[in-house]
């Protein structure tokens, strides 16, 4: 095999097996980002920020196990934050649910930290959170 083939084919096989890495590490749903909004800058050590990062906790764990959609909230007064993320691809399993709003919420990490009100949504996911009830029901 000439030596330009062979190098060809080495760099088809890397490109492939980066694919194959990179959708293994996201999984198999489609963490596309499609839409975002963030509302209000907070302080990192404010204890709102320290509720935000208990609520994502909560919605990553429980989002998959509840029907695909949870509601929580956490803490008092002006600390206390309400949230919910969903999966909107009923074909995700519990775990695939929880690793979507997983990287929900890492996108809003790096595109949005320390804010009052976030919105990130995924093809497959969303996750919200706001420093006011917007439940419906």
């Amino acid at each position: 095999m000439p030596a330009a083939s062979r190098k060809r084919n080495e760099v088809l096989l890397i490109a492939c097996v980066t694919i194959l890495l990179c959708r293994s590490v996201e999984g198999p749903f489609d963490g596309t980002i499609r839409n975002h909004r963030f509302r209000g800058l907070d302080s990192p050590l404010s204890g709102y920020q320290v509720n935000v990062e208990r609520l994502m906790r909560d919605l990553i764990m429980n989002t998959g196990r509840h029907s695909f959609s949870y509601y929580a909230s956490y803490g008092e007064g002006n600390d206390r934050v309400y949230g919910h993320a969903g999966c909107m691809n009923r074909m995700l399993s519990i775990q695939e649910c929880s690793d979507c709003v997983r990287v929900a919420h890492m996108h809003r990490v790096q595109l949005g930290p320390f804010v009052r009100g976030a919105q990130m949504t995924l093809r497959d996911c969303e996750l919200r959170f706001e420093d006011y009830y917007f439940f419906d029901g």
